[in-house]
């Protein structure tokens, strides 16, 4: 469109079209280049110096519902982050506020610090989502390898932090290993998608004995996992 333009501009400059016509075509040029549509009256300045603009300018509807979904991406992500950054200092100052060393205070400590860690966990279990419906093999098709990653690697990291527990003295230190296990490996596994998921399968008729086979599958390899890790983190 701007190539065109361009044209019409030394089209209407060769032929002695009058200045405001070759004006009005290099700033209707110009807005094009910023994405703004020209005013109505560049536009009948160029259609009566016989320029087709229907033809020509791009689709305006189109670029102004961009824009304006743009400013509304633009809104909701300050508000995002705005909400974001509040909750964050909330937390902190929660953890810092409570000071106590009964057990009622190192709880909720607990609960304001492992806050901090779930949001990692919860995105990190989206992103292995996306690997649900990946595996090819006929054979093993049916299993949700994003779900069943992110419950092995958050049953691996919660026993890992269990026994690291056995190994810390301090209060700070217990702090953050209890926050890991219940506030990033809690949101990275997921119950709900699994029982979904089982369900799902079976009844997937005929095979839904798939079912039984992911129930196992994951409870097993969960459990064998959590105590590999806890002894080779113990020992």
């Amino acid at each position: 469109d701007i190539h065109s333009l361009s044209q019409a501009s030394n089209y209407a400059q060769r032929h002695r079209f009058s200045g405001p016509v070759i004006d009005s075509l290099r700033e209707i040029q110009d807005m094009i280049h910023v994405r703004k549509k020209p005013r109505e009256n560049l536009i009948e300045v160029a259609r009566n110096a016989g320029y087709s603009m229907n033809k020509r300018l791009p689709h305006w509807a189109q670029w102004q519902e961009e824009a304006r979904l743009g400013e509304i991406y633009t809104v909701e992500f300050v508000i995002n982050l705005f909400a974001f950054l509040s909750v964050t200092a909330l937390l902190i100052w929660g953890g810092i506020s409570v000071s106590g060393s009964d057990p009622s205070s190192i709880s909720y400590r607990t609960y304001f610090v492992a806050t901090l860690f779930s949001p990692f966990g919860t995105i990190l279990r989206w992103h292995l989502s996306q690997f649900n419906g990946s595996i090819h093999n006929p054979r093993w098709e049916w299993l949700p390898l994003g779900t069943f990653s992110a419950n092995m690697i958050a049953s691996a990291i919660s026993a890992l932090m269990a026994a690291a527990s056995l190994k810390v003295d301090s209060q700070l230190g217990s702090l953050f290993i209890e926050a890991i296990q219940f506030g990033f490996a809690g949101c990275l596994s997921t119950v709900s998608t699994f029982v979904v998921e089982v369900e799902s399968l079976m009844h997937a008729l005929p095979q839904h004995a798939y079912g039984y086979y992911y129930s196992l599958l994951s409870l097993g390899s969960a459990a064998v996992l959590g105590i590999v890790c806890y002894l080779w983190a113990v020992v």
